[in-house]
């Protein structure tokens, strides 16, 4: 199992959908025409509850969808600042 995605991936995937009126049966639609495979709306309603991670396939088909609203951090827990201080 998939480890606890945190508050701030649901909050910032949550306010990108209410953003444009999405809904979580839009975005299920969406993904499955990229990945071109079947996805469960339950699947995805737990990604954007922060039930579940994405599958990684599934993180960057909405990030890209997102267009920077969403990040790979977002998801996984990436700490993007330690790169920074690293440069």
């Amino acid at each position: 199992m998939t480890a606890t995605p945190n508050v701030v991936q649901r909050e910032k995937l949550k306010a990108w959908l209410d953003g444009d009126d999405r809904s979580v049966t839009w975005l299920t639609k969406k993904l499955r025409e990229r990945l071109d495979r079947p996805i469960s709306f339950w699947t995805v309603r737990r990604v954007v509850l922060g039930q579940r991670q994405p599958a990684p396939d599934e993180g960057r088909a909405i990030i890209a969808m997102a267009n920077g609203a969403v990040t790979a951090a977002d998801f996984y827990g990436i700490d993007q600042s330690a790169d920074r201080d690293a440069a």
